[in-house]
């Protein structure tokens, strides 16, 4: 039973937090590089309100990619969804410039035991760290 219903709230935080450097150029988020990022609560389902997305180092430019699946598997192409493709410009790591932190914005309310997949579309050497933000119901 949800926490809230009116209006609805998270009733626990959900945070999903992966790193990323091996590319995927595929587009349908079936691909062997595809992570699974966050899962809604297999319950009641959940709220992932953003993404933020942080180079690790020194990283050529690539794009971050981001699905929805509905809990299937996610090698079924029909099972996902792109909601998210964001450019990560190139980084070089510096002790005295910091990197830049890319916010994607999602506000996405999820059926129980669906999930948010994950990749780069290039190869990239330092990675780059991505946490979603949310919360189950």
């Amino acid at each position: 039973m949800p926490g809230n219903t009116s209006p609805l709230f998270s009733r626990i935080a959900n945070m999903g937090i992966t790193t990323l450097t091996t590319g995927n150029s595929d587009h349908t988020g079936s691909g062997a590089n595809t992570v699974i990022l966050w899962t809604a609560d297999p319950t009641n389902g959940g709220r992932a309100d953003s993404a933020i997305a942080v180079p690790l180092g020194t990283n050529v430019a690539t794009v971050l990619r981001i699905w929805v699946n509905n809990g299937g598997a996610p090698s079924t192409i029909a099972n996902n969804a792109l909601v998210s493709e964001t450019t990560m410009a190139a980084t070089t790591i510096s002790e005295v410039i910091a990197q830049s932190v890319t916010l994607v914005p999602l506000a996405l309310a999820l059926p129980a035991g669906w999930r948010l997949l994950a990749a780069v579309s290039t190869t990239i050497a330092a990675g780059i760290a991505v946490t979603v933000a949310g919360g189950s119901y």
